[in-house]
């Protein structure tokens, strides 16, 4: 009775019962049954290894009495225990045994049963060949004795292979079949199963208004028969259809009706599905944090069933939320572990999916080799389990990766292999990305009716299916074709009608992508005005989207390429709206140009400053030169001079204001390809010295253009390295420019991609080749809305002489952490770390690490206090965007425990530094290479300087490239004792440039005549307020 009435804990109560007395009159029958149902019980109660020790049991004594059939029932349930916990192999071993005991009884029914027990752990191993025999065989065994249920039963489960197998129409034949036989036998239960079927397949193949017919049909059944537990099956396939028809709130409401019914009775392991379902839902709505919180129950609801299939799916998806976030470290933690869990269940079609769900992160990573490494090792496994949809989709991720890879031949070539298997199965969504893919080859190649002829392909079926997204993407590209063709009008008609899709569906990202395209053509049309409006909105969308993307990755790819090009073009649009590439500019002009420039940069730095997305209002595009005029206002000082830079295409804008608030801009005939050349070579003149400060193997590698420079300056073709100094300074630094910054006392660069990555001190400014550095405070700034957030919030403890000594009693300096074997000690940065404690009074509330002391964790501890934090140490820095979290930090190995022997390094990597919380008014990072990282062209410098801004320093002083540990140390003493002890309490910039010349003229201790030379010097940049 309690076990009728899903008590489960009364009815394990009495069964035990039961069990002493059958125990004690000798009632073996009775007790086997008794422990049977106990195992039953506890099963239900999720208590899966009691359950299997109480199915266990009970074999024996079936055996003892001769029952082959109960025998063969708790053998049954015992292999049903092994395919929940997801060890397939096992369960087949006990289900043979109970078919091969059924046969011997000549139970035939029983039989039949077992064969579909068999044949779904077949199935969950992707073996659907297998599979189909265990159900025909089950068929004929029912057509023998006359069961039309068991028939029925049979056909659908055969129906549901072809059905997976993309084999539509043998689906919908065998489930009428099987629909046809339930309605002989007045089975409405098995009828309401048929036509769940049916509903499911035209759900599969895109056909939702069919499959809501079917899936309500089932519903009214389910409830005639008072099958709860369908009913809520039916619910939550309603809710399905929904979902896909792109009405969240009503799949919400239809999954949220099953669950209700699902934990109406009990423990169901389709309630753990149904809230794994709502996940999706939200995860589609882009509503992340609410998507984990019904993911994370999901796995733990699966976890505590030991179903290990469900618990997989589950870790896949939380990594795929992650991957959506821009946390892909955790993306990828979350998807191997799902890969380890369906492999070590046997289930091919689970990690078939996970291995194609790496590619996609490692895609979005731009490791490209990688992404296609694992698409191609998930192909044979969705050919072997027959997932034909899911091999479609593998086929044209390829493609887009070998297009990507710019081996077009091969992305067509995949992209045409998905096509007809898209067609097979009705995926007609799918068949319209498809062709969509094909197009963007073709006119990557230059076959623009090619391209057009696909496109408009993808476009019948895009709207035939109700994808408005999709539609007005394929209406961009048919526009960028029509660009691409000079055809200025048709393409502009295009993108007006993309706009119109995108706006409906709120597709901001899309919105400003075709806005960018469309100011372009405009602007070829002649019609500047109208051009440069449009980009003024597309750029404030641009931002918009960099600052409310979820997460900094993402924030930062949002707008790396397309947001700057924008900027770059409103810029240049505002110089000369007439069309004239030379001349003089007016003054609002210029301001707007600068303004423009400003939209473009630092946006997703900002919202981490602020711990939250900085959204304009898009009244801004009216009121630019007005605004930007008014910060360079609050920014200016006596004596401060700033430029800022931005390389697009084959120019280099440069624009300038004086410190007495004169504006000049420059337009540079020079590509990017050369300022990268000569970056390189500047790098390779003055950085390329032997160095103790550097982990083992992490050197950047000298970036090789591969094409020749355009530039129209002599120096630039010369092979003499010392000379490219002299020719980046002519290129980037004209005449103009020159003179605003012989005018100043310090200058405030806002440097464009590579240039973050110039040692500016070194460049000669006159005709007497006098260097930068030694004429003005040089800081950098990734831009000057990033300086103005800083400066608003600035601290004045940094202003005078006494409030600098005050923190540095609480200061926090490490230098020279134990290493690991392998990795060289810095005993120069341990003698620095001594000398700046003791100079920061040390002992009186400043901390020093050294040595074993120095561990992440030490660090960790005091960040969070420390106004004044000092780094002297191994570092390494990245040059990808991908990659540039993981620039580094590395502090002392961790303790194995043994007297002397050390193990791993211990690193504090910028993807961690972000998540601390950091009260330091001034970082110094005296280590290799921390200026260094990915160079961004919207967002500075990608790595560890990032990073400490991000969390709220102010200022940081770091290095370019490897400097000699002696040499290090020089400076930095030089550097705090002008920063500390000068009467004029000079800024971080001024004690920087006064210790770079007091290395060039020998005025520190222990001087050596190398160390006049840049190398020695030039490395060491100011970042922030200064």
């Amino acid at each position: 009775m309690f076990q009728s009435l899903r008590q489960f804990d009364s009815a394990v109560f009495y069964y035990h019962a039961a069990v002493s007395i059958q125990r004690a009159i000798g009632d073996r029958r009775g007790e086997a049954i008794s422990l049977n149902n106990i195992g039953f019980n506890l099963e239900a109660l999720q208590q899966s290894d009691s359950a299997t020790t109480y199915y266990r049991l009970a074999v024996p004594l079936w055996r003892v009495i001769g029952d082959r059939s109960g025998e063969a029932t708790t053998i049954i349930n015992i292999g049903r225990m092994w395919s929940a916990r997801g060890q397939l192999d096992s369960a087949i071993v006990h289900y043979r045994v109970a078919l091969q005991l059924e046969r011997e009884g000549d139970h035939r029914s029983a039989e039949a049963r077992i064969l579909m027990d068999i044949g779904f752990v077949l199935q969950q191993q992707g073996r659907p060949d297998s599979a189909a025999a265990q159900y025909r065989a089950m068929l004929a065994l029912h057509r023998a004795s006359g069961d039309r249920v068991g028939q029925a039963t049979a056909l659908n489960l055969i129906g549901i292979l072809f059905s997976q197998q993309g084999q539509g129409d043998s689906a919908a034949a065998h489930y009428h079949d099987a629909l046809a036989l339930y309605l002989l036998a007045g089975d409405q239960g098995g009828e309401a199963a048929s036509l769940t079927n049916l509903g499911v397949l035209f759900h599969d193949s895109g056909q939702n208004d069919s499959a809501i017919v079917y899936h309500r049909a089932a519903l009214r059944l389910r409830r005639i028969v008072g099958d709860r537990d369908g009913e809520a099956t039916a619910l939550a396939n309603i809710g399905a259809v929904f979902h896909a028809l792109g009405h969240p709130d009503s799949a919400a409401a239809y999954y949220r009706s099953a669950l209700t019914l699902q934990r109406a009775r009990g423990f169901s392991p389709s309630a753990s599905i149904t809230v794994n379902n709502i996940g999706g839902v939200f995860n589609g709505l882009g509503q992340r944090d609410s998507a984990l919180v019904y993911y994370r129950a999901a796995l733990g609801m699966f976890r505590a069933a030991g179903d290990r299939a469900g618990e997989a799916t589950s870790l896949a998806n939380i990594g795929m939320v992650y991957h959506a976030t821009g946390q892909r470290d955790s993306a990828i933690a979350y998807t191997r572990a799902a890969l380890r869990m369906h492999r070590s269940a046997g289930s091919r079609v689970g990690e078939a999916t996970v291995l194609s769900n790496l590619g996609v992160v490692f895609e979005a990573l731009g490791q490209r080799d990688s992404a296609r490494a694992y698409y191609q090792a998930a192909l044979p496994l969705r050919r072997a389990v027959g997932d034909l949809s899911g091999l479609a989709t593998t086929l044209s991720n390829l493609g887009v990766v070998f297009e990507a890879l710019g081996q077009r031949d091969s992305a067509a070539v995949y992209h045409r292999a998905a096509l007809p298997i898209r067609r097979a199965t009705g995926d007609r969504a799918g068949e319209a990305i498809t062709l969509l893919n094909i197009g963007a080859v073709f006119d990557g190649s230059g076959q623009r009716d090619s391209a057009v002829f696909y496109y408009r392909a993808a476009l019948r079926l895009s709207r035939a299916v109700g994808d408005r997204a999709r539609e007005a993407t394929t209406l961009m590209n048919i526009g960028v074709v029509f660009d691409e063709l000079n055809q200025r009008d048709s393409a502009a008609t295009y993108y007006r009608a993309a706009l119109s899709l995108q706006r409906a569906v709120t597709d901001r990202q899309g919105e400003a992508a075709t806005l960018r395209n469309l100011g372009f053509t405009l602007i070829a049309l002649g019609q500047r005005d109208s051009a440069r409006r449009t980009l003024m909105r597309a750029s404030w969308l641009q931002a918009n989207v960099a600052t409310t993307a979820p997460g900094d990755f993402l924030r930062v790819t949002a707008v790396e390429d397309k947001g700057l090009s924008v900027a770059s073009v409103w810029a240049r649009l505002a110089l000369s709206p007439s069309g004239r590439v030379s001349g003089p500019a007016g003054r609002t002009d210029t301001v707007e140009a600068w303004g423009a420039l400003e939209r473009g940069r630092g946006q997703a730095l900002r919202a981490l400053r602020r711990g939250g997305a900085l959204i304009e209002d898009s009244t801004f595009v009216t009121k630019v030169a007005a605004s930007t005029a008014a910060m360079l206002t609050r920014l200016a000082r006596p004596g401060r001079a700033f430029v800022t830079f931005d390389s697009y295409r084959d120019t280099l804008l440069v624009l300038a204001i004086s410190p007495t608030g004169t504006l000049r801009a420059a337009l540079v005939p020079i590509r990017t390809d050369s300022l990268r050349r000569l970056t390189a070579r500047i790098r390779a003149l003055v950085g390329a010295r032997g160095s103790q400060r550097a982990a083992v193997g992490t050197a950047l590698p000298v970036i090789v253009p591969r094409s020749a420079p355009t530039a129209s300056f002599e120096l630039l073709r010369s092979a003499d390295d010392s000379l490219a100094p002299r020719a980046l300074a002519q290129a980037i630094l004209p005449p103009a420019i020159r003179e605003v910054l012989l005018g100043a006392t310090e200058v405030v660069l806002v440097p464009d991609g590579i240039l973050s990555l110039v040692p500016w001190a070194a460049l000669p400014i006159d005709s007497r080749g006098t260097q930068l550095g030694a004429r003005v405070a040089v800081r950098l700034v990734p831009s000057l809305t990033t300086l103005d957030a800083i400066a608003s919030t600035a601290s004045s403890r940094l202003r005078t002489r006494p409030t600098r000594a005050a923190l540095g009693t609480r200061a926090l300096i490490v230098g020279d952490p134990a290493m690991p074997p392998g990795v060289v000690s810095l005993p120069g940065a341990r003698a620095e770390a001594h000398w700046v404690a003791d100079t920061l009074l040390a002992g009186q509330g400043a901390t020093l690490l050294t040595d074993r002391a120095a561990t992440v964790r030490s660090v960790r501890d005091r960040l969070r206090t420390a106004p004044l934090i000092h780094f002297a140490t191994h570092a390494a820095a990245f040059p990808d965007a991908a990659s540039a979290r993981g620039s580094y930090l590395q502090f002392a190995a961790v303790d194995s425990g043994a007297p002397s022997v050390m193990t791993v390094g211990d690193l504090l990597d910028a993807a961690e530094t972000e998540r601390l919380t950091l009260s330091a008014r001034l970082v110094v990072l005296s280590a290799c290479e921390t200026g260094l990282g990915a160079a961004s062209t919207t967002e500075g410098v990608l790595g560890l300087q990032r990073a400490f801004l991000a969390l709220g320093a102010e200022t940081l002083l770091v290095s370019l490239w490897k400097v000699e540990d002696s040499a290090t140390r020089a400076l930095m003493g030089a550097f705090y004792r002008h920063w500390l002890d000068d009467a004029d309490a000079p800024s971080a910039a001024e004690s920087l440039k006064r210790a770079q010349s007091d290395m060039r003229s020998g005025k520190v201790p222990a001087w050596r005549p190398a160390w006049a030379r840049p190398n020695a010097w030039a490395a060491f940049q100011v970042v922030g307020a200064g």
